[in-house]
């Protein structure tokens, strides 16, 4: 799951299904954290920075 950091409520109309070859296709540098461990997360500050790790 991809999300973008922001709080949105749970309503079905702010979330959208869409394949991971898509999201690749936008944005190579994603295929750095498809292999997380579970209960892992990772975040960055801007699309340029380095992806953060962490255990949930």
């Amino acid at each position: 799951m991809f999300l973008c950091g922001e709080l949105h409520d749970d309503s079905p109309e702010n979330y959208k299904a869409v394949g991971v070859g898509h999201l690749l296709d936008w944005d190579p540098s994603l295929s750095e954290v498809l292999d997380l461990e579970n209960n892992h997360e990772a975040e960055r500050t801007a699309s340029n920075s380095e992806w953060i790790h962490t255990s949930l």
